[in-house]
């Protein structure tokens, strides 16, 4: 087996945002509804390469995450606080 992950640190599934759908679709938008607007958030894929870097609206609750252009996988959002990666699943 190569390039098998068995685990990533951080990742927390009770994060202050959460990722609507998830698992989404591979082109599909996806909707992140945030407890506290970060200024910013990066998706990385598995490996660590960062896939999309987002600035958020000031105040806003929430964020557009375009998935045109991913292959299907698992990618971690995370943002400029402290708040634990969250996973995202693309089908």
């Amino acid at each position: 087996l190569h390039n098998v992950v068995t685990g990533v640190d951080g990742v927390n599934d009770a994060a202050d945002f959460a990722i609507h759908p998830n698992p989404a679709r591979a082109g599909e938008a996806c909707t992140v509804i945030w407890a506290t607007p970060p200024a910013a958030y990066r998706l990385t894929d598995v490996e660590g390469r960062v896939v999309r870097e987002e600035r958020v609206a000031f105040g806003s609750p929430y964020s557009a995450l375009n998935t045109q252009g991913m292959n299907a996988g698992v990618y971690f959002l995370s943002t400029d606080g402290n708040q634990p990666a969250q996973r995202l699943v693309i089908e």
